[in-house]
């Protein structure tokens, strides 16, 4: 950035400090400023022919026999720092002020159906890689759409990193699946939460893979978690709380960490996570408000897990892939929010729920 001409009076100036105070080393000690400074405005002074008669002798009798070149000082301006610094916080503060809940208009009128996919982990020897064709395939149901609570691939690093060994998908065909699955699935998917599988790819430039093949589609996305505001066409608003993981763990109740955060604050439609690959369902409701909420930790399509078999984590997983149910016409609104567990089965009722729909919209 370029700095400002110095004036006539400020090059004058810096020579009469120089006389006054005997030199250039002292006067800059008695103005307190950097002693290249005075030296460069006394310099600039006698380019310009201001200093006055005997001054140049005075000065001279009094500084170093040689006069180096001026380093540009590397650091801004303080006040271009200020200013920066200001920026920075605007759009941090915009953004995550944003983030709180990201709005999403749903277009398709009449019951939706949410297909809420659990850990991917899609390169994975222990995958059900078939289970999660059928799922996609599902997705495109008329009137469904999709979520994805995280870790879409392995991404081992560090001391995991001699896990590739045990798998026959490299890191590229991981990455070669994962658009697949996307492309795949197409605009029916709403957001995709980067679990910390998915973190661990992410590169010197900090961008993940998931952010990559984000900028190319539809689809949102956030790092460990998300809050969506669904607005229907019917007026209706439904807010779905995605998370890879909420904090919290029960031996007796595996959905435990998600229902906590419902009683102990978030009074959303659903809260969903991940991340343990085991699956809990638990329904609630506030009393003082009456909202009912449904909070669900969602199992993984890795269904042998060597992990989990070391550590003797007994088998908890019951579904890696309920659907939510979405009537905004059903009058009593603790019920318009539905949870099917198989989504298959959630499929068939959606389609049925959306004849019966159609036919009265015909008949109207």
């Amino acid at each position: 950035m370029a700095g400002h001409a110095l004036s006539d009076e400020d090059a004058v100036a810096a020579i009469q400090a120089a006389q006054e105070y005997g030199s250039v080393v002292a006067a800059a000690a008695a103005k307190r400023m950097p002693r290249s400074t005075l030296q460069s405005r006394v310099n600039t002074a006698r380019e310009r022919g201001l200093d006055t008669p005997g001054s140049q002798k005075t000065i001279y009798m009094h500084t170093a026999p040689f006069v180096a070149d001026e380093i540009p000082e590397e650091l801004p301006p303080i006040e271009d720092l200020i200013s920066r610094r200001e920026d920075n916080w605007n759009r941090k503060n915009k953004t995550e002020t944003a983030k709180k809940l990201v709005g999403v208009k749903v277009t398709t009128e009449g019951p939706i159906g949410i297909m809420l996919f659990g850990d991917i982990h899609i390169d994975d020897q222990g995958m059900n890689f078939p289970l999660f064709k059928e799922h996609l395939e599902l997705a495109q149901t008329e009137g469904m759409l999709a979520i994805w609570v995280g870790d879409l691939q392995n991404s081992w690093i560090g001391r995991l990193g001699h896990l590739y060994a045990d798998q026959s998908t490299t890191a590229r065909e991981a990455l070669a699946l994962m658009e697949w699955a996307i492309e795949e699935i197409g605009d029916r998917l709403i957001a995709i939460i980067e679990g910390n599988h998915d973190l661990w790819a992410k590169g010197i430039n900090r961008k993940s893979p998931i952010e990559w093949i984000r900028d190319r589609g539809r689809f949102i996305s956030d790092e460990h978690g998300l809050r969506l505001g669904l607005r229907l066409p019917s007026g209706g608003e439904y807010i779905i709380n995605c998370r890879h993981d909420f904090a919290g763990r029960s031996q007796w109740n595996p959905a435990h960490g998600v229902a906590k955060a419902a009683h102990l604050g978030w009074k959303d439609d659903v809260l969903i996570a991940g991340h343990t690959h085991v699956s809990g369902y638990n329904l609630l409701k506030d009393p003082a408000s009456g909202k009912v909420s449904h909070a669900l930790r969602i199992a993984s399509y890795k269904h042998w897990d060597s992990f989990a078999a070391s550590k003797g984590f007994p088998d908890q997983n019951i579904f890696e892939c309920p659907t939510l149910i979405i009537d905004p016409e059903r009058k009593d609104d603790r019920h318009r929010v539905q949870v099917v567990l198989d989504p298959a089965e959630a499929a068939e009722y959606l389609t049925w729920k959306r004849e019966k729909w159609k036919a009265r919209e015909g008949a109207t």
